[in-house]
C-alpha cells in the first residue's frame, strides 16, 4: 500500500479535534465542520491576516481515499460481507489523518515563523459566495492569475 496512514486507528473525531487545535495554535478564531452525508466533510476555519478575517476551507477527500484503497484490495474480498463497510470507515480515518499530519506541518512552519498563515493556507482560502477556494477558483480561470502577462 502505497497512501500514507492507510492503517489508521485514529478515529475521525480525534483527528478533527487536534486539527482544530493546530488551527487555533495558528491563530484560528472561528472553526466549523461541514458535513456531507451524514459525515464530517471539511472544516472551515477564520484568522485575522492584515486586519481582515479570512476564512480557509480544508476538505477531507474521504471519497478520493476510499477509491485508492479498493483499487488496493483484492477485488473478490471487496465483495465478502462487511468488507466496503469497513473500507469506507478506514477510508474516512485514513483522509482525515492526512489531512491532521499536513496541518500540523504547516503550523510548525508559521510558528517557527518561516511562513504566514496566509502562505500556508493560501490555496484554500474560501469564498463563501461562491462556494469555492482560492485554488478552485484559479482552475476554473485556467489560471491565468498566475501567469502575470495577461495571456
Amino acid at each position: 500500500m502505497s497512501l500514507k496512514n492507510y492503517t489508521s486507528e485514529i478515529s475521525v473525531d480525534r483527528s478533527i479535534s487536534l486539527i482544530e487545535g493546530e488551527l487555533v495554535r495558528a491563530g484560528a478564531e472561528h472553526i466549523a465542520k461541514s458535513y456531507a452525508d451524514g459525515q464530517a466533510a471539511g472544516i472551515t476555519f477564520a484568522i485575522q491576516v492584515d486586519g481582515q478575517r479570512i476564512l480557509f476551507r480544508l476538505m477531507a477527500d474521504v471519497d478520493k481515499v476510499e477509491k485508492i484503497l479498493r483499487v488496493d484490495r483484492n477485488p473478490k474480498v471487496l465483495g465478502r460481507p462487511g468488507v466496503l463497510e469497513n473500507l469506507q470507515k478506514q477510508a474516512a480515518r485514513t483522509a482525515w489523518k492526512i489531512l491532521y499530519d499536513w496541518v500540523t506541518v504547516e503550523v510548525a512552519r508559521i510558528r517557527i515563523r518561516g511562513v504566514s498563515p496566509i502562505e500556508a493556507f493560501l490555496a484554500y482560502v474560501y469564498d463563501g459566495k461562491n462556494d469555492q477556494t482560492y485554488f478552485e477558483k484559479l482552475k476554473q480561470q485556467k489560471y491565468k492569475a498566475l501567469l502575470g502577462d495577461g495571456r
